[in-house]
C-alpha cells in the first residue's frame, strides 16, 4: 500500500508561505518512509502478517501424503515363550510341549521399513480450516494497513505541526524586531519631549513581550520537532529544512459539505475502502469457516495406505514384505469437543458482527465530524484572507503618509506588525484546512490512493 503518496491531501499547507523557500530538506514522503522503516510497530504488524500467511500452507498439511521410513539394527535371544491362545491346544499338549528350553545365545536382526499413508478425503475439513487460515491472514493484512493509516496520520500531522511552528517563530521574530524598531523611536521622540515617558515604558513592555514569545515560538519548534522525529521512529528531533508539500485539488464543494444528505453516500464508499471494515469482514469469514470445520470434526476420513518391509537375522538374506490398506477412520469421541467449540465459535462470531458494527458507526461520525471541521474552516477562510488584504493595504496606505510627511513612522511599524499577525492567522487557517483534508482523506479510507 503506497501511502506515502498520500502527501497530496496535506499540500494545502504549502500556502504557509513564511516558511516555503526552495531549500533541499525533509519532506512529507521522506519522512514516512524513514516511519516505515523504523516504527516497530510496523515491523510488528508485518510479522504477524507473514505467521500467519505461513499458517495457510500449514493448514493444508492434512490432505498431504505422510511417509517414514524405519531403519532397525537389533541382537535378541530366540526362546519362545507360550502366549494363551497364540497356537491351537492341540499343538501344545504332550510333555514335549510343555518342556520349556532357554539359552542365552544371541541372534541378529534387521530390518528396513516404508510406511506412506495419504487421506485422500475428509469430507471438506481440511478445506474450511484453509478457508479460515486465508480469512485470517487477510483481516491481517488489513489490519497492517489500518495501523499503516494511523501512523501515517500521525506523522503527517506532526509535520505540519512544525511547519506552522516554524511559521509562528517567523512571525515572531519580526514582531520582536518592529517591537525594537518601535521602542528606538518613541524612545527618541521621549528625549525630544515630543512623547511623554508613559509611551516609552509601553513601548519598552512590548520589546520584553516580543522577546518572550520570540523565546516561546523557537522552543515551540524544537519540541515541534522532537514529535515529528519521534512520530518517525526516531530517538532526537527531526533535522532538515520542512518543505509543504504541494497543493491538491479539493473535491468536495462547501454546498456538499453544507448539507447532510450526501452522508450515507459517503459512508458507503468509505465501508468499501476503509480496511477496518473489510478487516472485520475478513474476520468473519475466517469465523464461519472454523466453525465448518468445527461442525465436520465428527466426519470419517478416508485414507490409503501402503507399507513395504525387508527383514531378517541375516543382512544378506532378507526377505521382503509389502501390503497396501484402504479405510476409513470415524473420530467418535470428537463429538465431545465439537459441541463446546461450536459453542464458542459462535459468541466468537457474534462478538466480531458487534466490533463490525460499532466500527461502522464510528466511521460514520469520523465522516461527520470531518465534514463539519472542513467546512468551518472553509468559512474562516475568506475571512481570514480579507483581514490580510485589508492589513496589507492599511500598511501600504502608512507607508505613503509616511512618505508624504502625514505620519510618523510608528505607524507604519504599527500597520506593519499588524499585517505580520495577519499573515500568522493565514498561515494557521491554511494548516487547519491541510489537517481538515487530510482527516477527510483518512475516513473515507482514500489515504494511498
Amino acid at each position: 500500500m503506497r501511502i506515502a503518496s498520500a502527501r497530496a491531501p496535506l499540500a494545502l499547507c504549502a500556502a504557509l508561505w513564511l516558511v516555503a523557500r526552495p531549500a533541499a530538506g525533509l519532506e512529507l514522503d521522506e519522512a514516512w518512509a524513514v516511519a516505515r522503516q523504523r516504527l516497530p510497530a510496523l515491523r510488528a504488524t508485518a510479522a504477524r502478517t507473514d505467521a500467519l500467511r505461513a499458517r495457510v500452507d500449514q493448514a493444508a498439511v492434512p490432505l498431504l501424503p505422510t511417509a517414514s521410513l524405519d531403519v532397525i539394527q537389533a541382537v535378541t535371544t530366540a526362546n519362545f515363550v507360550q502366549r494363551p491362545g497364540a497356537v491351537p491346544r492341540s499343538f501344545t499338549t504332550g510333555s514335549s510341549a510343555t518342556t520349556v528350553t532357554t539359552s542365552p545365545e544371541l541372534y541378529p536382526f534387521f530390518q528396513v521399513a516404508g510406511n506412506v499413508r495419504w487421506t485422500v478425503w475428509d469430507f471438506g475439513q481440511t478445506a474450511a480450516a484453509l478457508d479460515a487460515a486465508r480469512s485470517t491472514a487477510r483481516a491481517a493484512a488489513l489490519e497492517e494497513d489500518t495501523l499503516r493509516q494511523r501512523l501515517w496520520v500521525q506523522v503527517a500531522t506532526a509535520y505540519l505541526q512544525a511547519l506552522a511552528a516554524q511559521a509562528v517563530a517567523e512571525v515572531a521574530e519580526d514582531a520582536a524586531q518592529l517591537a525594537q524598531r518601535r521602542r528606538d523611536l518613541v524612545q527618541a521622540r521621549v528625549r525630544a519631549e515630543v512623547r511623554p515617558m508613559l509611551d516609552l515604558l509601553r513601548a519598552e513592555a512590548d520589546v520584553q513581550s516580543a522577546d518572550v514569545a520570540r523565546m516561546r515560538a523557537h522552543d515551540d519548534i524544537h519540541n515541534a520537532r522532537l514529535a515529528l522525529g519521534l512520530s518517525m521512529g526516531l530517538d532526537r528531533a527531526a533535522e532538515g529544512t520542512l518543505r509543504p508539500p504541494q497543493a491538491p485539488t479539493a473535491t468536495v464543494s462547501e454546498g456538499q459539505l453544507e448539507g447532510s444528505a450526501a452522508l450515507d453516500a459517503w459512508v458507503a464508499e468509505a465501508g468499501k475502502a476503509r480496511p477496518e471494515l473489510r478487516a472485520a469482514e475478513a474476520e468473519l469469514e475466517a469465523a464461519r469457516a472454523q466453525l465448518r470445520a468445527t461442525a465436520l470434526q465428527w466426519m470419517p476420513s478416508v485414507f490409503v495406505a501402503g507399507q513395504m518391509a525387508v527383514a531378517g537375522t541375516e543382512f544378506e538374506r532378507l526377505v521382503y514384505n509389502f501390503s497396501a490398506t484402504a479405510g476409513a477412520s470415524l473420530p467418535i469421541s470428537g463429538v465431545w469437543l465439537q459441541v463446546p467449540q461450536a459453542a464458542e465459535l459462535r459468541a466468537n462470531l457474534r462478538q466480531i458482527q458487534a466490533g463490525r458494527d460499532a466500527a461502522a458507526l464510528q466511521i460514520r461520525g469520523e465522516i461527520d465530524a470531518a465534514r463539519q471541521v472542513w467546512l468551518q474552516v472553509r468559512r474562516r477562510r475568506a475571512p481570514v484572507h480579507t483581514l490580510f488584504a485589508l492589513a496589507d493595504k492599511a500598511h501600504e496606505h502608512a507607508r505613503a503618509r509616511y512618505l508624504a510627511g502625514a505620519t510618523s513612522l510608528v505607524e507604519v511599524i504599527d500597520t506593519e506588525a499588524a499585517r505580520n499577525q495577519a499573515r500568522l492567522q493565514v498561515a494557521q487557517i491554511e494548516l487547519d484546512e491541510a489537517l481538515a483534508i487530510a482527516r477527510w482523506q483518512v475516513a473515507m479510507g482514500r489515504v494511498g490512493q
